[in-house]
């Protein structure tokens, strides 16, 4: 998509990466991001499924193929359109049954395109406001709200570092135990993340003990397959 002088590429800043989003109004874009998806990924990568992400930071004053003024809309539209052409690629390739792509990015008809959400990037911690307690609100309203199968990052994403080695966030042995035992019981899924720093985060293959709670959890989450489906 163009920047708002309709001419030099919209280039968006996420903390440490700057990146441009394709323009799905344009129907060459929409075949060539398809092609990606269904020769790297699902042939050449033999790829059962994958982390889509982004798709949330789409400017209010970008400039599209088909359309010479700005429009606010598109803002809500473009996970729609993300997550459309993932389920179009996919469906083109004649893997629906067994490529799972899960999303991040949402509006209100997204989930008629894809298969699965995950809640974000949550802190390590276990507050309601960005942490373990948070993600269970998120999948609770999402399940009402159409967003059926949801799930978190084990553990959460986000670690804040402030110089001097001072961690605001950061991930302990008990936040790591107390989000596997969430996410056995509660997710669609059953997935681990070595967070945005892993070295100064607890990690699921840290020691022994932590390695058999997590494979404890995961025998769990097994066993309740007949009861999720």
């Amino acid at each position: 998509m163009k920047a708002p002088d309709g001419n030099s590429s919209y280039m968006i800043k996420s903390i440490s990466i700057e990146f441009g989003q394709i323009d799905f109004t344009n129907p060459a874009a929409r075949i060539w991001t398809k092609n990606i998806i269904k020769n790297n990924l699902i042939k050449e990568g033999r790829s059962v499924g994958w982390m889509h992400d982004f798709g949330e930071y789409t400017p209010m004053d970008a400039r599209y193929h088909n359309w010479t003024e700005a429009s606010q809309n598109h803002h809500n539209l473009y996970p729609y359109e993300w997550a459309k052409i993932v389920k179009e690629a996919i469906e083109e390739a004649g893997t629906s049954s067994e490529t799972v792509a899960f999303m991040r990015s949402g509006s209100t008809l997204s989930p008629s395109m894809t298969s699965l959400y995950w809640m974000g990037d949550q802190m390590p911690s276990l507050d309601k406001y960005d942490g373990l307690h948070s993600a269970l609100i998120g999948m609770l309203n999402g399940g009402m709200s159409g967003y059926t199968l949801g799930h978190s990052d084990i553990g959460g994403y986000t670690t804040v570092t402030l110089p001097g080695d001072l961690h605001i966030y950061k991930r302990d042995e008990e936040t790591l135990k107390r989000w596997i035992e969430m996410n056995a019981f509660s997710d669609a899924i059953y997935r681990s993340h070595p967070s945005c720093n892993p070295a100064v985060n607890a990690q699921i293959w840290d020691n022994e003990e932590i390695a058999g709670f997590f494979a404890k959890f995961a025998k769990v989450f097994v066993d309740l397959g007949d009861y999720r489906l």
